[in-house]
C-alpha cells in the first residue's frame, strides 16, 4: 500500500514540475518576451523616460527577425524621433521600399495592444517639440528637408488639403534632390498625385420645383418633384440623361368628352431630357457645367382615369428645347467620388404657335465611378 502512495506522490510531482516548467517556457516565449517590452517601453514613453525607451527599443530590435515583429515601422519612426536617433531614422527610411514592407507580409506580429496609438497621439500633440529638435539637430540638408517633409506627413490627418501641401512639397523636395535616396519613400508613401480617366459614369437622386411661362402658366399652378439622373463623362464633356416625375394642379376647367376636370385637379408630368455640358471650371472643390440639351414633357392626367374613361383625352406631349447651368460641389470622406449637384434648367416648348418655358431647379446627389490612376 505505501509503495502506491509513493507512486502516486512522484506522479503527483512530476505533472506539477513538468506544468511549471512549460509555465516558464510559457513566460520566456518570444512572442511574450515582445509583449512584455512593448508594454514596459509604453510605461517609459507616458512617463517621458526617452533614454530608457531608447533602451527597450534596442532590446525589442534584437528580437526582431524574419518570423517575428517587435516593432512596426511607424513605430519606429516616432520612437526615433522622440529618442533623436536621426541617423538610424534616415537609414531606415531610405531603405523603406517595396522589398522592406514586403518582407513584414508573413511575419508574426505583436498583440495589439496601445502603442501606436499613444506613440501618435503624442507625436501629433507635441508636434513642435519634435520640429524643434529635428530644427537644433546637426544634419546635412537633403536629410533635413526630407525629414522637415516626412515629419509634417507623419503627424498631421490625411486630408485634401494637407495631401495638396504634401504633394507640393514633395515635388519641390524632388526637384531640389532628384537623385536623393528618399524618392521611393516621397513618391509611394507622401505623395499621392492621380491622373484622371478620360471615361467616367454616374448615376443621382434629386428632389426639384420650378415654374412655367407662356400658355402653360396659364394652365398649371407651380410644380414640384424628383429625379433620377445618369452620367456618361468624357474628359470634360458630361451627357445628362434623366427624367423628373412632375406633380402640379390644373388652375382652370379643361372639357373633354367625359365631361369636365376640374381647376385643382391633379396633373402628372414627366420630363424626360438628354443634356451635353462641358465643364469650363473644375478643381477639387466644385465643377459648372453650362449645358443645352432636347428634352420632352408628357402632361399626363392619369389620376382617376379608372373612374373617367375619357380623360387621356387632355394627355398632351410637348417636346423642349433647353439649356441651363450645372453647379456640382464634390464631397470628400465617406463620398469621396461623389457631388453634391444644383442643376437650372429652362425648356422651350413650342405650343400653339408660342414659346412656353418649363424652369426646372433640381438639388440632388450624384455618384460618379471614373477609376482615377495614380501616378508616382
Amino acid at each position: 500500500m505505501k509503495r502506491y502512495l509513493l507512486l502516486i506522490v512522484v506522479l503527483f510531482a512530476t505533472a506539477f514540475s513538468s506544468f511549471a516548467q512549460i509555465e516558464d517556457e510559457i513566460q520566456q516565449s518570444k512572442k511574450e518576451k515582445i509583449a512584455k517590452g512593448r508594454a514596459y517601453l509604453l510605461e517609459k514613453f507616458i512617463e517621458r523616460d526617452y533614454e530608457k525607451v531608447r533602451e527597450i527599443k534596442d532590446y525589442l530590435m534584437e528580437m526582431d527577425d524574419d518570423n517575428y515583429v517587435a516593432l512596426t515601422p511607424f513605430e519606429q519612426w516616432h520612437i526615433l524621433l522622440w529618442t533623436k536617433e536621426y541617423d538610424a531614422l534616415t537609414e531606415t527610411l531610405r531603405h523603406s521600399d517595396s522589398v522592406y514592407f514586403a518582407s513584414y507580409e508573413k511575419k508574426v506580429f505583436p498583440e495589439q495592444d496601445d502603442l501606436m496609438r499613444r506613440l501618435y497621439y503624442r507625436s501629433a500633440e507635441d508636434e513642435h517639440l519634435l520640429r524643434f529638435s529635428l530644427n537644433e539637430a546637426q544634419l546635412p540638408e537633403e536629410d533635413r528637408a526630407f525629414l522637415t517633409l516626412f515629419l509634417d506627413w507623419l503627424v498631421r490627418s490625411e486630408n485634401n488639403d494637407n495631401q495638396d501641401n504634401w504633394n507640393a512639397e514633395a515635388d519641390k523636395f524632388l526637384a531640389g534632390y532628384p537623385n536623393s535616396e528618399y524618392e521611393w519613400f516621397v513618391r509611394h508613401w507622401i505623395r499621392k498625385q492621380y491622373v484622371e480617366n478620360d471615361w467616367g459614369w454616374g448615376m443621382g437622386l434629386d428632389v426639384c420645383g420650378g415654374f412655367l411661362t407662356g400658355s402653360l402658366k396659364d394652365k398649371f399652378l407651380p410644380i414640384f418633384g424628383f429625379g433620377i439622373s445618369f452620367d456618361v463623362l468624357y474628359k470634360k464633356f458630361l451627357l445628362n440623361l434623366g427624367y423628373d416625375i412632375i406633380i402640379s394642379d390644373t388652375k382652370i376647367d379643361q372639357p373633354y368628352s367625359g365631361g369636365i376636370y376640374p381647376a385643382g385637379s391633379r396633373d402628372n408630368v414627366m420630363n424626360f431630357y438628354a443634356d451635353l455640358g462641358y465643364r469650363i471650371v473644375d478643381n477639387r472643390a466644385i465643377s459648372v457645367i453650362p449645358f443645352v440639351g432636347i428634352g420632352g414633357a408628357w402632361d399626363t392626367y392619369g389620376y382617376g382615369q379608372y373612374d373617367k374613361p375619357n380623360l387621356s383625352e387632355l394627355d398632351k406631349f410637348y417636346t423642349t428645347y433647353q439649356a441651363g447651368l450645372i453647379f456640382d460641389i464634390k464631397t470628400h470622406g465617406a463620398f469621396e467620388n461623389g457631388v453634391i449637384r444644383i442643376k437650372y434648367n429652362c425648356g422651350l416648348a413650342p405650343i400653339n404657335g408660342s414659346i412656353s418655358t418649363v424652369n426646372v431647379i433640381s438639388v440632388g446627389g450624384t455618384g460618379i465611378i471614373r477609376n482615377n490612376k495614380r501616378v508616382y
